[in-house]
């Protein structure tokens, strides 16, 4: 960042491809939660250093006894998300993906923001999505009106 920032590029945002595999810096990779602890809280320590956001992506590793991902009620939050919820601790916002094999097949998902900062959010809201690509998309003209104006 220092070396962009010495040739007048100031980043806005950091994408770290998956930081569940970073190293962690001091502490040995053998202790997981203390290891993720480590590594989002260093991704914290930047965005704050050069004002700037960073973004990541996890997956669920471990899924609970109480967890079915075939019910159509059920989302990831804060609580299940994660090997280590030391890493969900540091984050700012938390967006979760939801489906079950029925909404795959008819490209939707819920998608569930859990928290901004330290204040729990709880929206849910469905949308379509091309799972090919992960893009999602209105289905239609009326859709999109309804969304976003008619301009």
């Amino acid at each position: 960042i220092e070396e962009l920032k010495s040739n007048n590029f100031i980043p806005d945002v950091i994408i770290v491809d998956y930081a569940d595999l970073l190293d962690p810096r001091g502490i040995s990779k053998d202790n997981k939660y203390l290891a993720m602890e480590q590594v989002y809280k260093d991704l914290k320590t930047l965005a704050n250093k050069h004002n700037c956001a960073v973004w990541t992506a996890s997956q669920v590793h471990r899924v609970g006894k109480d967890v079915n991902e075939e019910d159509s009620n059920f989302v990831y939050t804060r609580k299940n998300i994660a090997d280590s919820y030391a890493k969900v601790r540091y984050s700012d916002l938390l967006i979760t993906l939801n489906r079950t094999r029925l909404e795959k097949d008819s490209n939707r998902m819920r998608v569930y923001v859990d928290k901004y900062r330290d204040d729990e959010c709880k929206q849910l809201i469905t949308i379509q999505t091309q799972y090919e690509n992960m893009q999602p998309y209105v289905p239609g003209a009326a859709s999109y009106d309804r969304f976003f104006g008619n301009t």
